[in-house]
């Protein structure tokens, strides 16, 4: 297993290889919840095999990528880094070399406001249509209004013990947590009416319930969206460190055949 740590477009990211002589590949591009500590390479590596690389990104504005976090061009730029990271060309910062690779298709992995993104990209991105979602959310104003202030204290907390991590406008998190920077996908939901999603969702999820997610099945169904949920028993938010054997056996079969 190789890991080749490389910007693009002023986004850091990890790649996981796992056979750097097959040429033909998918990629897994994994988008983070917020606050988060990327530290999800052990998973990462589980879902990656001969034909998948996958990718762990740092948004725009946080950790080692330049910017501001949640900026005016926030979802544009992640758009224009996925059209580049389709190319199949990265360089390794660490060995300075030149890795090409010919990706044939872009899958994409987003874990709670992560799959928020995931969705908000999907919309309106006809070459990519195939998500697993963690404690997914369509709508960050549908949050239960004291789940979404704990939420917006944990993120406050975080910036102040490390100031630099998320660098970013509080003002404009305030209106994301209004649906005011990406918009409620539930009101355009027809808009992933070609799209395939693998959903996994904690039974005793606090931070995004489970019985959002039921309430959202009636409008999957009025489109005929082509999904699949997994329900987990005594499993909170942190769906990474809840996943067996079986779990990631549905996510690699999803990614290869999907």
């Amino acid at each position: 297993m190789r890991i080749v740590k490389t910007f693009i477009n002023g986004f850091y990211m990890e790649l996981f290889i796992s056979n750097e002589e097959i040429k033909d590949k998918k990629i897994v591009i994994y988008l983070p919840g917020i606050p988060s500590i990327p530290k999800q390479q052990a998973y990462l590596k589980k879902i990656c095999d001969n034909n998948t690389i996958t990718i762990q990104l740092r948004y725009a504005g946080s950790w080692e990528s330049d910017g501001r976090f949640i900026d005016k061009n926030f979802i544009r730029d992640l758009h224009s880094l996925l059209d580049t990271v389709a190319r199949g060309s990265f360089i390794d910062i660490i060995k300075e070399e030149k890795l090409t690779f010919n990706i044939n298709e872009t899958i994409l992995l987003g874990s709670s406001f992560g799959s928020f993104v995931v969705m908000e990209i999907i919309k309106n991105n006809p070459l990519i249509n195939k998500a697993i979602l963690f404690s997914p959310i369509f709508s960050l104003k549908q949050l239960d209004e004291s789940l979404n202030h704990r939420l917006y204290k944990e993120l406050l907390t975080e910036l102040e013990i490390n100031k630099n991590v998320y660098r970013m406008d509080i003002t404009r998190y305030k209106n994301l947590m209004n649906d005011q920077i990406i918009g409620n996908h539930t009101t355009q939901i027809e808009k992933f009416k070609n799209a395939r999603i693998l959903m996994f969702q904690g039974e005793d999820d606090e931070l995004t319930p489970s019985g959002i997610l039921r309430e959202n099945i009636k409008l999957f169904n009025k489109i005929n969206l082509k999904y699949k949920i997994i329900f987990l028993k005594n499993t909170g938010h942190n769906i990474f460190s809840s996943l067996k054997y079986q779990e990631y056996k549905i996510i690699k079969e999803f990614i290869k055949n999907g």
